[in-house]
């Protein structure tokens, strides 16, 4: 019975962490997009050098070169220019 419990408290546990997590992720509407020159100008001003930005599964999909010559793939907060967690490529 224990045992039962343990594996239900372990459940709701996780539940609850999967809301938490699709109620973060929400994206914005088309028009409250941050537009792509403000999020060049945001990348470039941290090092960046972007060289493609599009829109995939509802964030912006940037590929850029870093300050030392890397190629770095993104995915940012469409609202925002934020890189999503989980969703970062080196």
């Amino acid at each position: 019975m224990k045992t039962l419990m343990k594996y239900t408290a372990v459940t709701a546990l996780i539940l609850g962490a999967g809301a938490a997590v699709a109620q973060t992720q929400t994206r914005p509407a088309d028009g409250q997009w941050m537009s792509v020159a403000a999020l060049a100008a945001k990348l470039e001003g941290e090092g960046y050098t972007l060289y493609e930005v599009e829109r995939d599964d509802g964030v912006y999909e940037v590929k850029m070169i870093d300050a030392q010559g890397f190629r770095v793939e993104a995915h940012l907060d469409p609202a925002t220019g934020d890189r999503l967690q989980g969703r970062w490529d080196d």
